[in-house]
């Protein structure tokens, strides 16, 4: 059941990116298209198929796809033009 809700969560975030217009053409890091990969092969996953007998690998597999979108989402964001490391902050 978890791994199917999973599967279909992957779906959707693989639906969305493409939606947004992010494709082939975007000049991915090779550990994104990495990621992007394993997204669609567990995007993929039968639910019939699967049991959640081994909860240790659902874990695994639920953190390497936590992270790996946040390394994505972290690629999609446009460079900040006003970013200026070099002065202090004020508070």
């Amino acid at each position: 059941m978890q791994a199917g809700a999973l599967s279909e969560w992957c779906q959707g975030f693989l639906y969305g990116v493409a939606y947004m217009g992010v494709g082939d053409d975007k000049e991915w890091e090779e550990e994104s298209r990495g990621v992007l990969r394993d997204l669609m092969e567990i995007s993929r996953l039968d639910a019939d198929n699967t049991d959640d007998s081994d909860e240790q690998a659902f874990v695994e597999l639920h953190e390497y796809v936590r992270i790996g979108v946040h390394m994505l989402l972290e690629e999609l964001q446009p460079p900040d033009e006003g970013d200026d490391t070099d002065s202090p902050t004020v508070h």
